[in-house]
């Protein structure tokens, strides 16, 4: 039993996969949230069952570093990252990237910078885009931002009054020059179809959508996470990377980028190498049938 990230649901089928005598495997998937450390912190019986497992998979060596730091065995923790179909997110050309920003609705000539993710607080929408009118929007005037994100106040990681602020700043450019997307079925159009991809999160785990922008060549700007993001990023070779707490770097950075052509074509292509060589999916999905197999030497 396979289980990612992990709730009450997960705790429940960690007791029945015990009884039925299943191997259990956790997935952590957030810093904060399920690591053991924050397990502890969320009570007995949910750390209980947490600590049941017979093998813990992190995302990101920051898993691996709180992991050796707890009290659980040394000999069940694996670093395997999250992995991307090369496949299916790749870059386009120049010719393709203008039908796609026609199919989407979007303007053919404009510098897009894209953001995904959940209008949460810890995904920092807001900061993008307070930066991009602060630092961009006045030198830059044929820029724009792209937000794929649920917008709706039912969902959990949605804060709606972040929500309501951010409409609020972006009334005056609304569907001109930023352009809110609530849901799509065809991400890696928009990967391909921006300009830069934009990743301002104070908190991760493992970003897949940082990975499938990689794989499609955007040049990317993303805030600094130790054991995260400065895992996957080297700074100036295939991203740029900011302190999440000075905001006025994220305006810089999405300046550099602009204000160089060459630099920009140069990051995007060495991103795209990265997840090849190291976050492909046939790499990342044979890391999980050798784990597999250690703990059912049967199968």
């Amino acid at each position: 039993v396979h289980l990612h990230g992990f709730s009450y649901k997960s705790a429940f089928l960690t007791a029945l996969s015990k009884i039925f005598r299943k191997k259990v495997i956790i997935k952590m998937t957030s810093v904060g949230h399920d690591d053991p450390f924050s397990m502890k912190k969320r009570g007995f019986l949910l750390n209980y069952f947490f600590s049941r497992a017979d093998y813990y998979v992190g995302v990101s060596p920051i898993f691996e570093k709180l992991y050796r730091q707890s009290q659980l065995p040394s000999n069940r923790f694996k670093l395997i990252p999250n992995g991307v179909d090369t496949n299916w997110f790749h870059p386009v050309l120049s010719s393709e990237k203008t039908m796609l920003r026609n199919q989407l609705g979007l303007p053919e000539k404009m510098k897009l910078i894209l953001f995904v993710g959940h209008f949460s607080h810890e995904k920092s929408p807001f900061h993008l885009l307070d930066s991009w009118i602060k630092n961009v929007a006045k030198t830059y005037l044929d820029t724009g931002i792209v937000f794929i994100g649920s917008t709706n106040p039912n969902h959990y990681e949605v804060d709606t009054q972040l929500v309501n602020e951010i409409k609020k700043m972006a009334d005056y450019y609304f569907n001109e020059k930023i352009f809110f997307i609530e849901r799509t079925y065809e991400i890696e159009k928009y990967y391909q179809a921006a300009d830069i991809f934009a990743m301002p999160s104070s908190r991760e785990g493992m970003p897949n959508a940082l990975l499938e922008a990689m794989a499609c060549s955007p040049p990317v700007i993303v805030s600094r996470l130790e054991g995260i993001t400065d895992w996957i990023i080297s700074d100036g070779k295939n991203g740029l990377l900011f302190d999440p707490s000075v905001w006025d770097e994220l305006g810089r950075a999405i300046n550099r980028i602009l204000n160089d052509n060459v630099l920009a074509e140069a990051l995007g292509k060495e991103a795209r190498m990265t997840v090849v060589d190291k976050f492909s999916i046939d790499r990342v999905s044979a890391e999980y049938l050798k784990l597999y197999h250690r703990l059912i030497p049967s199968a």
